[in-house]
């Protein structure tokens, strides 16, 4: 398939799997790499040069914190290898679990090499596609280019903070695709950032939030809730590109495409280790549950080829059509607060993993909530959807505190 030849070059990090010898043997087809899109991110930058400060070794989880501090109180901070003109830290930080329980998560933040303007640098919150479940596959482990458009960040000015989103190298399961747990993780992570010594990052920074699929869903909650919970950040804007922002019309499409199935079992996993009346038993067959284990020692390119079999195999009974499931997927849909903060969103009008409805959809609940909404559909563009010519812009003029346009319709 041409579609997924091209997009298994553009998305997603692979590592040799540590568990089953025999699945080394498992043919590696084209279609089985076009399933992690939902997934694994965009092209990355190459690997930053050499520097003179030396690479962290990453080796270690974060633990639960025993004497739990406020949100976003920075618990250790290691500097690492950055990119040229820039300074990078592994920091990690205190938060709150999707349980309301003490946890604590990881990091990079990556600043400039210069002087900060008189108020600190405006500060970029990433928030990344899906890896998956495992803590290896955290993206902080692969440090400062794992950042999409980090140089370009960089040379605009930006500091960035990316969070690895709660339980990913850190204790615990990681809730995927829950709108709170994600939102605390990115809200948390702007917090840490101005504690670290030397980041130029200050309480006066400008802070913007940008998230690219399951990062898109990640940077909406984090609008949506930071009133509440952050209220003491200058939250100047969101920009999202391809945000899974419909989780339950996320899933129906998995259901029929058996090389994205592994996508719906991390959903199912990750929703019923946030909500325990959730059971993957009723959704799952013996057959697929089987395999569910795996999901704390592979990240999604294995997962999906996993589960790249005949759907009937592994489906019981759709997501959908079970009433618990389909009560949380509620909570976690997008776009259903007023936001206060305006808004960029992209799509490619041909993305075969996030529907382009679901996002038409979105914009439309933010519309009619009143929010200001650039929304820029793509023509002939796929999930790897373009967006440095409109994001750059659009931040730069957030940061200038000039007026967002209000466009309530396709661009």
């Amino acid at each position: 398939m041409q579609r997924d030849a091209k997009l298994s070059s553009v998305f997603g990090r692979q590592r040799p799997k540590l568990r089953d010898a025999a699945r080394l043997s498992k043919p590696m087809f084209v279609a089985a790499a076009a399933a992690i899109l939902a997934a694994c991110g965009t092209a990355q930058p190459a690997n930053p040069p050499a520097s003179t400060v030396e690479r962290a070794p990453v080796v270690d989880t974060v633990p639960t914190p025993t004497n739990p501090e406020p949100p976003g109180t920075v618990i250790n901070e290691t500097e690492i290898q950055p990119p040229t003109g820039a300074r990078a830290w592994r920091v990690d930080y205190h938060s709150t679990g999707v349980t309301g329980s003490p946890v604590g998560e990881r990091m990079l933040l990556v600043v400039p090499m210069r002087e900060p303007p008189p108020g600190g640098f405006p500060l970029v919150v990433w928030g990344h596609p899906t890896k998956g479940s495992a803590d290896s596959c955290a993206p902080s482990y692969e440090g400062a280019a794992s950042i999409l458009l980090i140089e370009p960040l960089i040379r605009e000015g930006y500091a960035v903070a990316a969070p690895d989103y709660e339980g990913l190298a850190a204790a615990g399961p990681h809730p995927y695709l829950v709108g709170t747990s994600e939102g605390r993780s990115m809200l948390d992570a702007a917090r840490a950032a101005r504690q670290v010594k030397g980041s130029g990052v200050r309480d006066t920074s400008p802070v913007l939030l940008w998230g690219f699929s399951q990062g898109g869903h990640a940077a909406l909650f984090a609008a949506q809730i930071q009133p509440e919970w952050a209220p003491e950040l200058d939250v100047r804007g969101v920009a999202v590109a391809a945000p899974v922002s419909n989780v339950e019309h996320f899933v129906r499409r998995a259901e029929g495409w058996p090389a994205q199935f592994g996508v719906l079992v991390t959903v199912v996993y990750g929703y019923a280790n946030a909500y325990p009346e959730l059971d993957p038993a009723a959704i799952l067959t013996p057959s697929a549950l089987a395999d569910i284990d795996d999901l704390e020692d592979e990240c999604i390119v294995e997962v999906t080829e996993l589960y790249d079999r005949p759907v009937a195999e592994m489906l019981l009974r759709s997501p959908r059509e079970e009433p618990a499931f389909v009560r949380r997927f509620a909570e976690n849909l997008a776009g259903t607060r007023k936001l206060g903060v305006p808004a960029l969103v992209i799509q490619g009008a041909v993305d075969d993993i996030v529907d382009p409805a679901d996002t038409t959809a979105l914009v439309n609940r933010m519309c009619a909530n009143g929010d200001r909404v650039v929304y820029v559909l793509r023509p002939g563009e796929n999930h790897a959807v373009t967006v440095e010519d409109l994001l750059l812009p659009w931040l730069r003029a957030r940061v200038a505190g000039e007026p967002s346009p209000a466009i309530c319709g396709t661009r």
